[in-house]
């Protein structure tokens, strides 16, 4: 299972446990992440992703590629 996340920065990244609020938080500028949802499959990350993503883009295919096996 592989959590996602969207970064207050830009970008989305994964981890292999679900963040608490304070680790998504940024006491410097008061932002924070934004957890999208988890995920076992590749099919499950892009049914996550899809409303909010290109996924059929480069950068979504490889992220997906990387953080999920088939």
């Amino acid at each position: 299972m592989k959590y996602i996340y969207e970064s207050y920065m830009g970008g989305i990244y994964t981890n292999d446990w679900e963040l608490s609020y304070d680790e998504l938080y940024c006491e410097t500028c008061g932002d924070s992440d934004i957890y999208i949802g988890a995920a076992e499959t590749r099919a499950e990350a892009r049914a996550l992703l899809e409303d909010e993503y290109d996924c059929d883009s480069d950068e979504i295919k490889a992220f997906i590629n990387e953080n999920w096996e088939e």
